[in-house]
């Protein structure tokens, strides 16, 4: 897991305005940005289920 603080303060702490890194850890990190966005998205279908669930119940959700 990428810690993301840490690396944020690595980037800062570097000379210049660019930062090189291997295809490994591009690799992990798209990785865990795919971990990231299906859990967003899984909320926001549970979300919209609940809803409708709620207003095909006749309460308020």
């Amino acid at each position: 897991m990428i810690n993301v603080a840490q690396a944020r303060a690595a980037m800062a702490a570097a000379p210049g305005d660019t930062v090189a890194f291997t295809k490994a850890q591009a690799a992990q990190m798209f990785a865990e940005l795919e971990v990231g966005q299906n859990a967003r998205r899984a909320l926001s279908n549970l979300r919209t289920m609940t809803a409708v669930a709620a207003s095909a119940a006749g309460a308020p959700a």
